[in-house]
């Protein structure tokens, strides 16, 4: 429970009262539409992640917020100014709003849209190129009479607040992809990628897609060039057709993605934790798709990879670059989080693998993996864990290169399901001494200096975003962690749902709690990347 916050107003779930003041420090939140919520300054350009002028901000999905009676219609909350200028360090934000689809023109929620279960930020440009943008999927969406077949939306930043910027992708308004399709939930994942040359290119996951037959096998539309006024060219993705393997009932494969540059053009990855290796189902596999090379792939029996490919296993739940500056600048390593691996006796306990490449593959195998209990690894592998359903990995505190794996189905003492994580530099390196202070640290509710305190079902760290807030350019900058608490409850207010901004062991982390406090919005909830 957080502190401070027992006597908070209770009710039904989408009756709460719209206003809550002095949640966290005696900040006064403001509720309502954008332009109420917005600070009008200026854009940043410094901030990568300024939408609304004054200072970086914070965006996360809460797909399963009910609106006027709309169950699981979606919204996205937006903390605003959650840094100082040249500061790395957050500090809790000046507003927060909650936005659904009816706070833009030409928008309306609609139950089941799940508006809000992918969020990204990055400057595509608009109204006001100097703000960062927003780009929502809302995969439940129906789209042309077919339900469920989703939708993508771009929101535009402005001093004035978010906008609709006109950008609404779908599989009909999307050229040359064959159509909706009910139930294919497009916009279930999303991944953008600056151009080398322009504009941007947009990976959009429709992991319930069929394929012919081929029921919910999964497909990914990649449109390059894509931008506020450009709609880009698409190609459409499917194993057997752009990605290895074959397209099989029940993949979803489009349900994990990441992307980046690379010297070759864009490339992405693609995690399948539902494809079958062989007989064994649901086993897990990973994908690279580069934009020049041919396409590859790793399991847990490709040669190199540390275990055995396994039922349940779930290879490929979630993903991260991992990229050295040294000692092999030209190796880039993908951490692999695989929550169903059992080890010995004990089930679901959960690991973390490496893959790598060079260039634009092929991906290999690498020995390396970590669980509770390994060297660098606090805590101890037990039942149900699920250690490495969330990952991420980058440039962290002290400007070390570090991964993040999380547990969030970590028992604390006799708190079931209360969650934590594990940020570490780990020496995966051979030659690498093994003396370097790695500094390996957890993270819960329960750490010192954390506001709140950890109880049964908070699902701590569920999912994990990397943020920088000062200039990317700025030598002393580094990422923050945002961290998802989806099943927090406050006061009697069950699973409203909060984040973290911070860094591991979460001294100095910010707490950002949703505005509205309704019940069960938490569930689903996902931060922004």
């Amino acid at each position: 429970m957080l502190i401070g916050l027992a006597s908070l107003l209770t009710g039904s779930r989408g009756a709460v009262a719209a206003a809550i003041t002095a949640l966290v420090t005696g900040l006064a939140v403001l509720v309502g539409s954008p332009s109420v919520a917005a600070v009008v300054d200026e854009c940043w350009l410094g901030s990568p992640t300024d939408v609304d002028g004054g200072g970086p901000d914070i965006a996360i999905g809460l797909p399963s917020y009910d609106v006027g009676g709309k169950v699981d219609a979606g919204a996205v909350v937006v903390y605003s100014n959650v840094g100082d200028e040249g500061q790395v360090r957050p500090k809790a934000p000046t507003s927060s709003v909650i936005l659904t689809a009816d706070d833009f023109d030409g928008l309306a929620a609609q139950a089941g849209a799940r508006f809000g279960a992918s969020v990204l930020v990055a400057r595509v440009g608009g109204a006001e190129p100097m703000c960062a943008d927003v780009i929502v999927g809302a995969p439940g969406q129906d789209v042309g009479g077919k339900a469920g077949a989703g939708s993508v939306y771009l929101l535009e930043g402005s001093p004035e607040g978010l906008v609709a910027g006109g950008a609404v992708l779908d599989e009909d308004t999307v050229d040359g992809i064959g159509g909706a399709q009910a139930g294919a939930g497009f916009g279930s994942e999303l991944a953008v990628v600056p151009a080398i040359d322009e504009g941007y290119v947009l990976a959009i996951g429709a992991p319930n897609r069929d394929v012919g037959s081929v029921v919910d096998a999964g497909r990914v539309v990649r449109i390059d060039g894509w931008g506020a006024d450009s709609a880009g060219s698409p190609t459409v993705i499917t194993q057997g057709a752009g990605a290895p393997g074959a397209a099989e009932a029940n993949d979803h494969f489009g349900a994990v993605i990441r992307g980046r540059q690379y010297p070759g053009g864009v490339e992405f990855l693609v995690g399948i934790p539902d494809e079958d290796i062989g007989s064994v189902a649901d086993a897990g596999l990973v994908v690279l798709l580069p934009q020049s090379e041919p396409p590859s792939s790793v399991n847990q029996n490709s040669p190199g990879a540390a275990g055995t490919a396994e039922k349940g296993d779930k290879y490929g739940s979630a993903i991260a670059y991992f990229d050295p500056d040294f000692p092999y600048p030209t190796v880039t390593s993908v951490l692999i989080g695989v929550p169903g691996e059992d080890l010995g006796s004990v089930p679901d306990a959960g690991t973390a693998d490496l893959a790598k490449f060079v260039g634009g593959g092929p991906l290999a195998g690498q020995s390396q993996t970590w669980n509770q209990g390994s060297s660098y690894v606090p805590g101890e592998a037990e039942k149900g864990d699920r250690f490495g359903a969330a990952v991420t990995a980058g440039t962290l505190g002290d400007q070390q290169l570090g991964m993040v794996i999380a547990a969030p189905m970590e028992d604390l003492g006799s708190r079931v399901d209360a969650g934590t994580l594990v940020q570490t530099w780990i020496p995966y390196r051979a030659q690498l001494p093994a003396s370097a202070p790695w500094k390996p640290g957890t993270w819960n509710q329960d750490s010192s200096s954390v506001s709140g305190a950890a109880e049964s079902g908070d699902r701590f760290a569920s999912s994990l975003g990397l943020v920088q807030l000062s200039n990317a350019n700025d030598e002393s900058d580094y990422n923050l962690l945002i961290v998802t608490v989806p099943g927090e409850d406050i006061g009697v207010v069950a699973d409203v749902g909060m984040s973290y901004i911070g860094s591991a062991p979460g001294v100095g982390s910010i707490q950002l709690v949703p505005p509205t406090l309704q019940p069960g919005a938490g569930t689903g909830m996902v931060p922004m990347r």
